[in-house]
This record gives structure tokens, C-alpha cells and sequence, in this order.
């Protein structure tokens, strides 16, 4: 298990500021008590968090993402996923993302390949699943641009569920 932990705002991870790039292992039954994000995230100054392999699972966030959360008012941040990643059985309690959760309107996300899941990841919110990918109970994004390469989010995004 992988575990990296600077402050309790994260379950999992907690990053300040910088750059993270997770290229294998697991991060795994986490929970953030407060503060959004839990697996990897936070409230980050400024970096991007790359995720080339590798598997969240099982950590759980009192409000948005549950797996990992993206945010920052101020300055954009990038997820890029890819690899064989895995973000599966995931919770975002009381919000929205149960796997992956991008705050901010500049924060874009980028998803690679054909190896990545996003599965059976739980939130709260939204109440209904969008028809589009990233809004929803797998991947929310507060309206960021999403690019996908050799991506598939109708068979790669699948089972995520709303907690009710």
C-alpha cells in the first residue's frame, strides 16, 4: 500500500502545492473527515497530478471526491490519466465525484488509453447521471475541458452509482 500523507485534508494524499505523479501501486481505504478529496487531492496552490498505472480504491470523502479530488480557484490544474489506472470503488459521501472530482472551470482533464477504469465509484451528487462524460457520479468536472485519447468513457466509465 502507498501512502503518502501531509495533511488530513486528504485521506490518502494531501498536496499543498507541486506536481504528483503516481506511476504504479495502490492508495487505498482512506478517509478525509473534512476538507474535500480523499486518495489524492486537496486544495492545491498550483501542480498537476499524473496517474500513468496503478489503482485508488476503497477511500471514502465527506464531501466531493472520493478517489481524487482537483480543485483550486485560482490556477488551473491538470489530472491526466492513463496506463493501466485504475479509480474503482470510491465514495464522495455527502458530493459529487465518487471517483474524480475537478473543481474550477480552467482545470482541465485529461484521460488516455484504452487500460484506464473508472468503476463503481459511489456520490451523492448529482441526482441523476448525465448522458455525457464528466458529470457525474464517476468523473464530475465543475466545467473544465475533458480530452480523451483512445478513451472510451461509454465502456471505460461504467457502474458508478448514486449514493442516495
Amino acid at each position: 500500500m502507498l501512502f503518502w500523507k501531509l495533511n488530513t485534508s486528504g485521506g490518502g494524499v494531501y498536496i499543498a502545492a507541486g506536481d504528483f505523479t503516481m506511476n504504479g501501486g495502490t492508495i487505498s481505504e482512506n478517509s478525509a473527515f473534512y476538507g474535500d478529496g480523499c486518495g489524492v487531492g486537496g486544495d492545491f496552490v498550483s501542480g498537476d497530478f499524473t496517474m500513468n498505472g496503478g489503482t485508488i480504491s476503497g477511500n471514502s470523502a465527506s464531501g466531493n471526491g472520493g478517489g481524487i479530488f482537483i480543485g483550486n480557484i485560482w490556477d488551473p490544474i491538470q489530472i491526466n490519466v492513463g496506463g493501466n489506472s485504475q479509480i474503482i470503488d470510491n465514495r464522495a459521501v455527502a458530493g459529487y465525484g465518487g471517483g474524480i472530482y475537478i473543481s474550477g472551470k480552467y482545470s482541465p482533464g485529461i484521460f488516455n488509453g484504452r487500460n484506464v477504469l473508472i468503476k463503481f465509484n459511489e456520490a451523492h451528487l448529482p441526482e441523476t447521471e448525465y448522458s455525457w462524460f464528466g458529470k457525474g457520479w464517476g468523473v464530475y468536472s465543475e466545467g473544465g475541458a475533458i480530452t480523451t485519447n483512445g478513451f472510451d468513457s461509454t465502456t471505460q466509465v461504467t457502474e458508478n452509482t448514486r449514493i442516495i
